[in-house]
């Protein structure tokens, strides 16, 4: 490559790579000599906005950052970035060639998918002395200080529409529908961009798309196989609501290959918080903690001030800030619970936490401290930490995230026919 593109390659790859600097797309040509043109172009423009001012805490947050005073981006830097570029066309060697078609290609149509916000929170607090022109140390306290912000981002994404193999003539189809669980690319959300010169579209919020089905023809047209997914709504019971999509998230119910059908059912669909809820453990998991602000407890330990005698606060105090601790009746809600098959018989799943173990015994180091710290004091988990039988200083926590514990496979006479127990060390 010349100019101001360059490619780095690794695990010793012999793939090359050019780069067309003047229409903006990549060519990569593998060891093997198959050939991928990369044209299509996602772009992505990223905003944030403050909204401190006369924030109590607890009180809801914004649901974008549309209307708020202190909008901030830099145009040059944060507008149509060019993140990730599409697969246009596969050649092999001998000269087979699949051509990517994307929707919007023949009308013009652009598709652009709204983010839902990130929320960030922050808190400073002062602990230490502050030194005097007299050498003294002041013994009040300097203040308090939170900043709450936002941030979204709007894609401009590439919807496959076929896949055609131009030596053969057969083709794979994708059929999209509407959704209605992403952030609305509203009236006001266009006028604001485009007055700030980011993203000047014209834009159908119908837009929006989901997979319905894929088909498969052959070189005669003749359609040899036809897969279609049927969705619903986790928190469906929002859907017609003000600012459903805070809670609507797709849920992919059955799905069809020509006349076999598979059918899914999950624990407590109906049940999830808003997409920006407080109430998160570590991993990003739903803990139910009923938190009022996002940022974590922080411990007062040794070495934070340069002078000790002159803290404001005590080695062992807290700043109280939410729990990040994992809840496992919170964190399985909406998962797979069952999966049925064209037989009539059926999967069932059950889960359990993952877990960390803890030799206290071996936390010398600042980050040992903290983590042992975090897992005892955002613990929400019943019976935890559980002490090793073989040593006292050996604790396991619960932690985020699921593992499949027992997986029973049931025939369609509701008999059980497999029991598997998995078992982590």
């Amino acid at each position: 490559m010349t100019g101001s593109v360059s490619a780095i390659l690794i695990n010793d790859s012999n793939a090359v790579i050019t780069y067309d600097e003047t229409n903006g797309y990549f060519t990569i040509v593998d060891e093997y000599g198959f050939k991928y043109e990369f044209k299509h172009i996602e772009y992505t423009t990223t905003y944030a906005a403050g909204y401190y001012d006369n924030y109590a805490v607890g009180q809801p947050e914004p649901l974008n950052a549309i209307g708020l005073s202190d909008i901030r981006f830099n145009r040059n830097r944060d507008s149509n970035i060019p993140m990730t570029w599409y697969v246009d066309k596969v050649i092999s060697p001998d000269g087979f060639e699949l051509d990517f078609k994307y929707y919007g290609e023949e009308d013009g149509n652009r598709f652009f998918q709204v983010s839902t916000p990130n929320y960030f929170e922050s808190k400073t607090e002062w602990i230490c002395a502050k030194q005097q022109g007299n050498g003294n140390y002041a013994n009040n306290l300097p203040g308090i200080s939170a900043d709450h912000s936002l941030s979204q981002t709007i894609q401009e994404v590439k919807i496959l529409k076929e896949i055609v193999d131009k030596k053969k003539g057969t083709r794979i189809v994708f059929k999209t529908g509407q959704r209605e669980d992403l952030w609305p690319y509203s009236t006001n959300l266009y006028n604001t961009v485009n007055v700030a010169g980011v993203v000047p579209i014209d834009y159908n919020e119908n837009d929006i798309r989901k997979l319905d089905q894929m088909e498969v023809y052959a070189s005669n047209g003749v359609l040899k196989k036809k897969i279609a997914f049927y969705h619903s709504y986790f928190d469906e019971h929002k859907l017609g609501e003000p600012n459903d999509e805070l809670y609507l998230r797709l849920k992919l119910d059955g799905v069809t290959v020509d006349n076999n059908a598979f059918s899914m059912v999950y624990d407590r669909p109906n049940s999830l918080p808003s997409k920006h809820t407080r109430d998160v453990d570590f991993w990003g998991y739903y803990n139910g903690a009923q938190n009022s602000v996002r940022y974590p407890s922080i411990p007062i330990q040794s070495g934070m001030c340069t002078i000790p005698d002159n803290m404001f606060t005590n080695y062992g105090d807290i700043i109280n800030g939410a729990s990040f601790g994992s809840d496992f009746q919170f964190g399985s809600i909406g998962s797979l619970k069952e999966l049925h098959y064209p037989t009539g018989g059926f999967s069932r799943f059950e889960y359990e936490s993952n877990t960390a173990k803890i030799d206290i015994s071996d936390i010398n180091d600042g980050s040992a401290q903290t983590t042992y710290f975090y897992l005892s004091e955002n613990n929400l988990e019943t019976g935890y930490p559980v002490t090793s039988p073989f040593s006292q200083d050996i604790k396991t926590f619960k932690v985020g995230g699921l593992r499949i514990a027992k997986n029973e496979l049931f025939d369609r006479n509701n008999q059980k026919l497999l029991y598997c127990t998995l078992f982590v060390l």
